[in-house]
């Protein structure tokens, strides 16, 4: 199978992904999506070999429990039985695509581990094809094979076995180290001839001697051929340091596969048993894993840094960004309410020169000379109203009620003009009467209409994080002092060069009660004119997120001159965590220190607890002197329709399912595992049969709908009130939806 037939990784995957409470940023899933192109070739090059490889460790968890990575994982850990791992290593060099290559002990400098890596380029790389293959991450993503190998059944051999492998281990740690003096060397190289009956060559160049023990020491992992053997241990360094993670020889024959991401993985038919064994209650989420690496390639970035003679690019704090340029502030002169209250004054101060000028010419006080300037005072009034009523009708729509006043107030300036002209002064007092109350109730309105109203623009990005605004909106869009405008922006991924490589508009897909604005009338022009008292955005960072971006005019540090105060509020909710929670805590730097956040004048976190995370984050961005900023312009406030679900997959709203709930039965999902019926196929029978018979007695309050996992998919939870059954993927969107999971007990281990 070529790279034309295979699955490919999605560009929707590569977006910031909340799962199970834990962000999981772009960054992060440039590189999962760049480990899954080495997976999916490592799975091409073994189907072709009819190759054996399963899922180990946080992969095997990750694909059992949440049906890909471990949200808190970055790597990916595969195993292959010794004769497996040969052919591969025989094979793939030959057969993967170009670019790809495999690392182990004997041809990478400084790798002493008894394992493989397959990586997708053997260095940094910002070529454009590769960055196109790779989802334009440079760095270097592998995948590591670790290897199993039988044991002896002889517990005494088994034992001779490790000790003669550790101390070949320390021989060949100490020569490459210079640990040893020559004299050293061979007393260590011949006491293990003692000790293995075998002679062993000896090589000057220390590297090159080492890489000869520990392949020395490799045969020895192998020595233990399948039919003398009951068990498959990873020698190194489990087999050798204790007597755990030895797994039965069939856990590991007719490998089933799951679905991990956009792929499947290969796993062993008894995963729950083997999962069970490893971690216990494996379906509990801990997420106490430290920092330390994480995430892999911020390693290989400080690598490359040391190289360069220049920075690599990045969002820079610098103190100027906290203050608004004179330009900023004064922003607010060009507003359409700026101009409308000085045309309302000087429609006011020509209002009363034109009674003056009348009042005189009735009174023959005014030279008919001057006849003319009133004309023109008529003809500039209106043509102000006009200007007026066009800019007004250009933000506030046709409708509004000051423009039909000003309209009125034309009509009578018109027929004034029409008594002047004529002569005909008979009505010109009631018209000058009428004028003066028009103007009144112009002025009035104008303050009501416009003036005293606060304008309320909401710039979300995508529809799926529209409820992180919904009551945001729905608070403004009840008062009736405010203007609401949304304008969902569009948004693009970025080809290798930032470039726009696909344009998203997802403008149709926001709920119908939502009245929206056409992006496309937020030009320049228009928002210096509308200069909306407040801007809310969703969308923290600028041309800073490595998979998409929103128009440039859009951003942040651009955004702010148009409005008094602009409020970033976050398009996700994640679980409550503190400094201690060091991943959580790491992953703060993509989304947090940020353009806007730093260029908000307010920032909407949901809790006290995550202000201060926020606080501390930025503080330790751009400096200690700037926490006070920060505990000023970061503001806790509860948001609880953030995480809510916006539809099923039938289009069903959420709060029609909430309300409809106390009128219906029950809806449970019940889940069957392959594996258990494998590992216990009289227990989990018997224990189905029960529940089947439980459910039944039951029907009138519970409606069960049954999944088998691997083979049955669930499209949506949504319309389902709780999970009951064994361990696997789909289990977890219940535990994201906030809805109940019981896992069945097929019998106590």
């Amino acid at each position: 199978m070529r790279r034309d037939d295979k699955v490919s990784v999605q560009e929707t995957f590569l977006l910031d992904e909340v799962r199970c409470g834990f962000m999981v940023p772009a960054a992060v899933k440039q590189a999962w999506a760049a480990q899954l192109e080495v997976l999916m070739e490592i799975d091409r090059v073994c189907k072709l070999h009819n190759i054996q490889y399963f899922a180990d460790w946080g992969t095997l968890l990750g694909a059992v429990r949440h049906g890909g990575f471990v949200p808190w994982d970055d790597d990916l850990d595969i195993v292959m039985k010794r004769e497996d791992y040969q052919k591969f290593m025989t094979v793939a060099r030959f057969d993967m695509e170009e670019g790809f290559d495999v690392q182990t002990f004997r041809n990478q400098k400084d790798f002493w581990l008894f394992m493989g890596k397959v990586v997708g380029k053997n260095r940094f790389c910002f070529e454009k094809e590769h960055l196109r293959r790779f989802h334009n991450f440079p760095y270097i993503a592998c995948v590591d094979i670790f290897v199993l190998d039988y044991s002896h059944r002889d517990h005494a051999k088994e034992e001779e076995r490790k000790t003669i492998c550790k101390y070949m281990l320390g021989i060949a740690d100490g020569i490459v180290e210079g640990k040893f003096s020559w004299e050293e060397k061979e007393e260590h190289l011949h006491r293990l001839e003692e000790m293995s009956g075998q002679h062993f060559e000896r090589i000057d160049d220390p590297v090159e001697m080492g890489r000869y023990l520990y392949g020395e020491v490799e045969k020895r992992f192998a020595e233990v051929p399948k039919q003398e053997a009951d068990y498959l241990v990873q020698m190194f360094p489990w087999g050798l340091k204790q007597n755990v993670n030895y797994y039965p020889k069939e856990y590991y024959e007719n490998p089933v596969r799951i679905p991990f991401e956009c792929m499947e993985m290969p796993v062993s038919p008894v995963y729950d048993k083997m999962l069970r064994m490893r971690y216990g209650e494996y379906w509990r989420l801990v997420k106490d894993a430290g920092a330390h690496n994480y995430p892999f390639f911020e390693g290989q970035k400080v690598n490359l840094q040391k190289v360069l003679d220049f920075d690599l690019p990045a969002f820079r704090f610098v103190p100027e960004m906290l203050e608004r340029t004179e330009e900023e502030k004064n922003a607010i002169q060009y507003s359409y309410k700026a101009m409308a209250k000085e045309c309302a004054g000087e429609l006011l101060r020509l209002k009363n020169e034109l009674m003056t000028s009348v009042e005189m010419l009735m009174r023959r006080l005014q030279p008919e000379s001057d006849r003319q300037h009133i004309l023109d005072l008529l003809g500039g009034s209106q043509q102000l109203a006009v200007d007026l009523g066009t800019l007004l009708e250009q933000i506030k729509g046709e409708g509004c009620t000051t423009v039909g006043i000003l309209e009125q107030y034309c009509e009578i300036l018109y027929r004034i003009y029409k008594c002047i002209q004529g002569e005909a002064f008979s009505h010109i007092g009631t018209l000058m009467q009428e004028l003066s109350q028009v103007m009144q109730l112009f002025v009035k309105e104008l303050e009501e209409d416009i003036l005293s109203r606060k304008a309320i623009l909401f710039l979300p990005v995508m529809a799926k994080d529209w409820n992180g605004l919904r009551s945001l909106w729905q608070a403004a869009w009840e008062d009736e002092n405010c203007d609401v405008y949304v304008a969902p922006l569009p948004y693009y991924y970025k080809d290798y060069d930032s470039s726009a490589k696909k344009i998203c508009d997802e403008g149709t897909e926001f709920p119908t009660e939502v009245t929206l604005l056409d992006y496309k009338v937020l030009t320049p022009e228009y928002l210096e004119l509308l200069h909306p008292e407040v801007i809310i955005i969703q969308n923290p960072y600028d041309g800073w997120h490595p998979a998409i971006s929103v128009p440039e005019m859009f951003y942040a540090v651009n955004i702010r001159r148009y409005t008094d105060k602009l409020i970033y509020v976050p398009p996700f909710a994640v679980d409550e965590f503190t400094k201690q929670n060091a991943r959580e805590y790491t992953n703060m730097k993509y989304y947090v220190t940020m353009p806007g956040v730093v260029y908000a004048d307010m920032v909407i976190v949901r809790s006290e607890n995550m202000k201060q995370m926020y606080v501390e984050k930025l503080t330790e961005f751009a400096g200690e002197d700037t926490r006070e900023h920060w505990q000023e312009r970061i503001l806790p406030m509860e948001l609880p329709v953030m995480d809510k679900p916006q539809s099923d997959a039938l289009g069903v709203e959420a709060d029609e399912i909430s309300a409809t709930t106390a009128k219906r039965r029950k809806r449970l999902l019940y889940g069957i595992s392959s594996s258990i019926l494998r590992e216990m196929p009289e227990d989990a029978r018997r224990k189905i049969d029960e529940n089947m018979e439980l459910f039944d007695s039951y029907q009138e309050e519970i409606e069960v709908t049954v999944v088998h996992f691997p083979e049955e998919r669930i499209a949506s939870v949504n319309k389902y009130d709780a999970y009951y059954g064994d361990p696997m993927p789909v289990m977890m969107e219940f535990v994201q939806a906030g809805k109940p999971v019981m896992i069945q007990n097929v019998q106590v281990y």
